[in-house]
């Protein structure tokens, strides 16, 4: 899962590794979406849910990817910082 990193604190911000590592985890979360929406879709055909339940279901998921997206999102743009403050700070 992610975490988000609290700018207000004094702890050190992440490293790159870690901020890669996160990144990745993220990835993976998003690209198991497709399979979670089949299995929704899966378990209506066989008449498991009504069609409310697919909606309620589809729209968390959708809820979820779109958290997953910003959270990527401001993870590779610490990324790109971390990657520039240490280009930096080679030259």
């Amino acid at each position: 899962a992610a975490t988000a990193y609290a700018a207000s604190t004094d702890a050190p911000p992440p490293s790159l590794e870690a901020l890669e590592s996160e990144r990745a985890d993220v990835e993976a979360a998003l690209s198991a979406k497709p399979s979670e929406r089949a299995k929704i879709l899966e378990i209506y055909r066989k008449g498991v849910i009504s069609e409310i339940d697919v909606r309620t279901q589809m729209a968390e998921v959708d809820a979820e990817v779109s958290g997953l997206n910003t959270t990527l999102t401001e993870i590779n743009r610490r990324i790109s910082a971390a990657r520039a403050a240490e280009s930096s700070a080679r030259n």
